[in-house]
């Protein structure tokens, strides 16, 4: 019997996109497939027509669950109901290739792997652009194949090689999930801390298919990419976090919450809104941070480079009208 891909799709308030992105799903050349679409208290037709498409297709399960403020409590909803022998994630803003999860399949069989990850594309509601990630085929396998004395390669390399830790890009062997869940206290970017924990102190065999295969929808008044002063709350949390895993005093703890910063607080600040980053959260990076985050980079581009070198002489106005002639 074919193996059996459980796709989790958390659905909230985007009666707009839901039927392209499920449609994408069930139009699969794959068809072996569970699709649990979780309504995670969605105020608008949202709830109805997750219904429509359990009635309509015998693939699809709906779970209709009180909105808890994150897509990770609607994940962990359907990771606990799944029954696939491989687990993958779906914004439902988003969309996928037709031939997707055959060819994510199909790569897997190659090396047993743990996870498969493919590239995607970015979209708005006018454009596309492609991610420019770096060529897959230049990142070292073994910098995934991990032990416990290499772990502080793991993680970090997911983002600054071209393989960002977004987990919806991403095809999983079920038993990862098994004893670990996305955590329901972190506003954004839950992913990062999933990945951290799948990779820590477990081999974990990677391999990838170097195809856009997966489009991610850019909203700007999406949770990811509204900016607000609570979001250092997710730097100080995946820096406690990673304390936890690595020790207090690690580097790689400080490599994360330097990383963190930079995303979210200044490049994010500058791209999706266009203002000023935060002049008191600029004082809280050192020297310390930008060393330990420098000493995990691998092959990344030279604008990164020139960020994080910015972000560390704390030339927020050099970042932001960097960033606004770039838009022109």
């Amino acid at each position: 019997m074919k193996d059996l891909i459980s796709v989790i799709v958390p659905v909230y308030n985007v009666e707009k996109y839901l039927n392209r992105c499920v449609d994408s799903i069930l139009n699969q050349t794959y068809k072996n497939l569970e699709v649990i679409l979780v309504d995670d208290g969605s105020p608008d037709n949202c709830p109805a027509i997750c219904d429509d498409y359990a009635k309509k297709d015998k693939r699809v399960k709906v779970i209709h669950k009180s909105n808890g403020g994150t897509p990770a409590g609607a994940r962990n909803a359907g990771l606990d109901i799944a029954k696939g022998d491989f687990i993958a994630f779906v914004d439902s803003d988003d969309w996928i290739d037709y031939t997707m999860y055959e060819k994510l399949l199909n790569k897997q069989k190659e090396n047993n792997a743990d996870l498969v990850f493919c590239r995607y594309s970015e979209f708005d509601d006018n454009k596309v652009v492609k991610v420019q990630e770096n060529n897959l085929n230049n990142i070292k396998l073994d910098y995934f194949i991990c032990s416990d004395n290499t772990t502080e390669k793991n993680g970090v390399i997911l983002r600054e090689n071209g393989i960002s830790p977004n987990v919806w890009r991403v095809l999983f062997k079920k038993d990862i999930f098994n004893q670990l869940r996305f955590s329901t206290d972190i506003i954004i970017a839950e992913d990062l801390l999933l990945m951290l924990k799948v990779f820590y102190k477990n081999n974990r065999v990677v391999n990838y298919v170097d195809e856009y295969l997966y489009y991610y929808m850019v909203r700007y008044n999406s949770v990811t990419h509204a900016i607000s002063d609570d979001k250092w709350c997710v730097a100080q949390k995946y820096g406690e976090e990673a304390s936890k895993l690595f020790g207090e005093n690690s580097d790689y703890t400080k490599a994360i919450q330097f990383g963190e910063f930079a995303r979210y607080y200044c490049w994010e600040s500058a791209v999706y809104n266009k203002k000023m980053p935060n002049k008191r959260l600029f004082n809280w990076n050192s020297k310390k941070h930008y060393k330990a985050h420098k000493k995990f980079r691998y092959n990344i581009s030279f604008s990164s480079k020139l960020l994080y070198f910015l972000i560390h002489m704390r030339a927020r106005w050099i970042i932001y009208l960097l960033y606004k002639l770039k838009k022109h």
